[in-house]
């Protein structure tokens, strides 16, 4: 039964699964409003790879590294939000199918970009001293603002 389940997931996922709906439930009627979740969403992600690149002490000889993350983090922001608009745009005339695919749609994108940002990742990671090892592990775990608490 599907009311009997229970899912658990590590804190984060369940906060993005949160800002998804968030920004699922913004009507979107007008042309600015549409602008204007494309720069916060530009400007979020911007946001979050500068507080992670000082989190974790991003050194110079890891900056090659640290902008395929970047990068990977950006391509997974532009893969998803029109994804998230179109489903916003047309919401209010979806049948239940249509709303399922476009669900569907945004959570593929959402593991391709995870993928995407793990592959990029990986490759930083192996270049990092223990204590940025240490560092990331413990965002990765708790996320970045209890991460900051802690120190």
């Amino acid at each position: 039964m599907i009311g009997s389940i229970r899912l658990r997931a590590p804190r984060q996922h369940w906060l993005a699964l949160a800002l998804c709906a968030a920004i699922l439930a913004l009507p979107l009627a007008l042309p600015t409003r549409v602008q204007a979740v494309e720069v916060s969403g530009t400007a979020r992600i911007e946001s979050h790879l500068q507080d992670m690149h000082a989190k974790l002490h991003i050194r110079a000889d890891q900056e090659e590294q640290w902008k395929d993350v970047a990068q990977a983090m950006r391509d997974n922001e532009a893969a998803i939000a029109p994804l998230i608009l179109q489903r916003n745009a047309a919401s209010a005339k979806m049948s239940a199918i249509e709303d399922l695919d476009s669900y569907a749609q945004i959570t593929s994108a959402h593991v391709d970009g995870i993928r995407n940002f793990t592959r990029a990742f990986t490759v930083l990671y192996g270049v990092m001293s223990p204590e940025q090892r240490s560092d990331a592990d413990a965002m990765f775990r708790h996320g970045i603002a209890p991460m900051a608490k802690a120190k």
